[in-house]
């Protein structure tokens, strides 16, 4: 992979990771981790993943009806209008409207829950990492000018 497209793929995951952080890290963790409580289930290898599936989470039977394979089309059709997308959700959120940012999310979803070696490697690294920004994002204690 030349430099170029390395930058390039670091600038979605990194708009990505905002994305995330605004509109799903409330409800949602990128991986399972012991004693994570959230309203929602892991993203932790979604693509490729059955819509219901792979999770202790309580889905709604819309959800567990609807027979959804989990890649970049059904995840951006489905970040639009969830609950157009899949009527019954539990998912309150109104969804992604810009397509840009919602391509952006499942770059940085495809990134994050794909990669085995990112994960054994950089786990704890990254779990630190998000778990300063969570706390930055949701306690509305920014540096000044940010």
């Amino acid at each position: 992979m030349n430099s170029s497209n390395s930058t390039d793929i670091h600038n979605l995951t990194g708009n990505g990771a905002t994305i995330f952080a605004e509109n799903c890290s409330k409800c949602h963790g990128v991986r399972s981790m012991p004693g994570q409580d959230t309203k929602g289930p892991s993203f932790e290898n979604i693509v490729g993943k059955k819509a219901a599936s792979g999770s202790p989470f309580n889905f709604s039977s819309a959800h567990k009806k609807s027979n959804i394979t989990w890649d970049d089309k059904t995840l951006f059709e489905f970040l639009l209008a969830p609950k157009q997308y899949i009527k019954g959700t539990k998912m309150n959120h109104p969804g992604v409207k810009d397509p840009t940012k919602r391509s952006d999310l499942i770059a940085y979803l495809t990134d994050k829950t794909s990669s085995v070696i990112n994960y054994q490697i950089l786990s704890s690294t990254s779990i630190v990492i998000e778990l300063v920004l969570y706390s930055i994002l949701h306690t509305n204690k920014r540096p000044k000018g940010t």
